[in-house]
């Protein structure tokens, strides 16, 4: 079972230099986290250690800009696990979301979860 913790700007600097995320997570405007409908979420596991990082607006579909898993947790089913549980806890259809992955590989993965996603 995985923690969902609300993230702010300021620990998003502290958290993404400590545990080297490597996303482009410096172009979220700070402004934006945690008002129009924008979140950021640090995700912990049950030693409550940060695994990973999650980053979303909602209008009419739920939009992931950003989602990383730590690499040393990557290739494990976790990241998996860990929107499967995202999506159950707080009660999102997978056909109300939208994204654009960065890869090939990340397509793959939001298939995986039931999302529709082609890679341009």
């Amino acid at each position: 079972m995985f923690l969902f913790e609300k993230c702010l700007f300021d620990e998003l600097t502290k958290i993404r230099l400590e545990y080297n995320f490597y996303l482009s997570w410096e172009i979220i405007d700070k402004d934006y986290i945690w008002k129009n409908d924008c979140y950021l979420y640090k995700i912990l596991d049950n030693k409550q250690n940060v695994i990973a990082l999650l980053y979303y607006d909602v209008d009419d579909y739920m939009n992931i800009n950003k989602f990383e898993v730590l690499e040393e947790y990557r290739n494990k089913g976790i990241g998996t696990k860990i929107m499967q549980q995202f999506f159950q806890q707080f009660e999102i259809e997978v056909d109300k979301i939208r994204l654009e992955p960065a890869s090939e590989e990340a397509c793959s993965f939001w298939n995986k979860l039931g999302i529709n996603c082609v890679f341009i």
